[in-house]
C-alpha cells in the first residue's frame, strides 16, 4: 500500500507539472481526475466500513465428503466505488483441523466451499474484514464476528474391523471381542416405579405389553457395555481422530439397530465436562452422535479413562471399547474390573498393549476431498 501511495503522489505531481507547462482542457481533466477519483473511492470505502454488515449462510449439516457451499453476504451499505476483502477461517474442534481462505466480496456476496473432509462440527468465522478503495490507497476495518457452524456427519461403516496380527498382541474384530464377554449381569424386567431412570425403560417390551417396563439388574454405572472416545489428541493427525470418532459412531449405530443397550462416553474439552449417554434405540444413537460431533478435543490432556474414574468412582462397566486416535491412552483406571478393547486408527503407531487389553484396527477415513478440517 505504501508503494501505491508513493506512486499516486508521483503521478499527481506529474499531472500538476503538465498542467503548469500546458494549461488546456486535457491537462486540467487529467489533474482533476487524478485527484478526485481516488478521493471519492477512499470516501466510499470509509463510509462502507462504517455501515456494512457481513453475514455467513451455510448448510446446517453435510455428509462427510459431500461438497457444500457457503455464502458471505454484505448488507447495509453499497459497495460501489470500493471493494470488500476478508478472510474466512474454519476450525474443527473435534479433530483439531484448521484452515482458511481469502475472499473478495463482489456484487454484495462471495461463495466458498465448506470443508467437509473430517467429521465434527466445523465452525466458520469471518476475520480481517476490510473495505478498500479501487486504487489501493487505503484500507478501512469493518466489523467482523460473523460465524456459522456446519455439522459434518460421518459415513458409517459396518462394525468389525479386519483381523490384523502384529507382534505378540492379539488383534480381533470388535464384535468378536464383545461376544466373548461373559461378565455382563443378567437383565430382568419389572414394572416402572416412580424415580426409575428413563434410560432403564425397555421400550420394545413396553410397547408389546402396553405397560411401562424397566430393566432390573442394570449396574449403577449404566449399561454393561461402554463405548468411549479419547479426545486427548496427543499430537495425532485429524485423520486419526476422524477414524476413531467414526468407528465409535458406527459401532454404536449397529448395536442400537440390533437392540443392544450400551453407553457412550467422551470428554468435551470445550465445555470441560465428561459427557455420558445411554443408548437403547436408534434415536438415542443419533442424539449421541449429534452431541459427540459438537465436542472439542485438546492437544495434551488427561485420558478419558482417568477422567471417567474421577467422575464415576464406583462405576465398573463389564466391557469397555475405547476408540482412541493414538496408542498412548492410559487405560489403567478401568483395569482390571472392566474388559477393555482398544480401537486404533489403521496407521497409528503401536508397540504393545497393557496385558489383558485387546487391540483392534479401525477402517481408514473415507473422507473425500473437501478441505483440511
Amino acid at each position: 500500500m505504501k508503494a501505491r501511495r508513493i506512486g499516486w503522489l508521483v503521478w499527481l505531481l506529474a499531472a500538476a507539472g503538465l498542467y503548469l507547462f500546458e494549461n488546456n482542457t486535457g491537462t486540467r481533466a487529467v489533474l482533476v481526475s487524478s485527484a478526485l477519483l481516488p478521493a471519492l473511492s477512499l470516501l466510499c470505502a470509509a463510509m462502507t466500513a462504517r455501515r456494512v454488515v457481513l453475514s455467513l449462510d451455510a448448510p446446517q449439516a453435510l455428509k462427510q465428503g459431500e461438497r457444500g457451499e457457503a455464502v458471505c453476504r454484505a448488507v447495509g451499505a453499497p459497495t460501489a466505488g470500493c471493494s470488500l476483502a476478508c478472510r474466512v477461517e474454519w476450525v474443527n474442534p473435534l479433530t483439531g483441523g484448521t484452515g482458511g481462505q481469502a475472499l473478495r466480496v463482489s456484487g454484495g456476496f462471495a461463495r466458498f466451499a465448506v470443508p467437509g473432509g473430517h467429521c465434527g462440527c466445523v465452525r466458520v468465522s469471518l476475520v480481517e474484514v476490510e473495505a478498500r478503495d479501487w486504487f489501493g490507497l487505503g484500507r478501512f476495518s469493518c466489523a467482523a464476528g460473523a460465524a456459522c457452524a456446519v455439522m459434518i456427519v460421518p459415513a458409517l461403516h459396518p462394525a468389525g474391523p479386519e483381523l490384523i496380527g502384529e507382534g505378540e498382541t492379539e488383534f480381533e474384530p470388535a464384535e468378536r471381542a464383545l461376544s466373548r464377554d461373559d461378565s455382563e449381569p443378567d437383565i430382568r424386567v419389572r414394572e416402572y416405579r416412580p424415580g426409575d431412570p428413563v434410560r432403564w425403560i425397555h421400550w420394545k417390551l413396553s410397547a408389546k405389553t402396553d405397560r411401562l417396563l424397566v430393566r432390573e439388574g442394570v449396574p449403577s454405572g449404566g449399561s454393561g457395555l461402554l463405548l468411549m472416545l479419547e479426545t486427548a489428541l496427543g499430537g495425532s493427525a485429524p485423520d486419526d481422530m476422524d477414524a476413531a470418532a467414526s468407528g465409535l459412531l458406527s459401532l454404536s449405530r449397529e448395536l442400537a439397530v440390533n437392540a443392544c443397550p450400551h453407553g457412550v462416553c467422551w470428554y468435551d474439552h470445550g465445555r470441560r465436562t465428561l459427557e455420558r449417554m445411554e443408548v437403547d434405540a436408534v434415536e438415542d444413537a443419533e442424539r449421541a452422535r449429534d452431541a459427540l460431533l459438537q465436542a472439542a478435543s485438546a492437544s495434551q490432556a488427561e485420558s478419558v479413562c482417568r477422567l471417567f474414574r474421577d467422575v464415576y468412582p464406583d462405576a465398573h462397566p463389564a466391557c469397555v471399547v475405547l476408540f482412541s486416535p493414538h496408542a498412548l491412552t492410559d487405560v489403567s483406571p478401568l483395569r482390571p474390573e472392566s474388559a477393555v478393547t482398544l480401537a486404533l486408527p489403521p496407521d497409528a503407531p503401536f508397540s504393545q498393549a497393557e496385558p489383558g487389553v485387546r487391540v483392534i484396527r479401525l477402517p481408514g477415513s473415507r473422507a473425500a476431498e473437501g478441505g483440511p478440517a
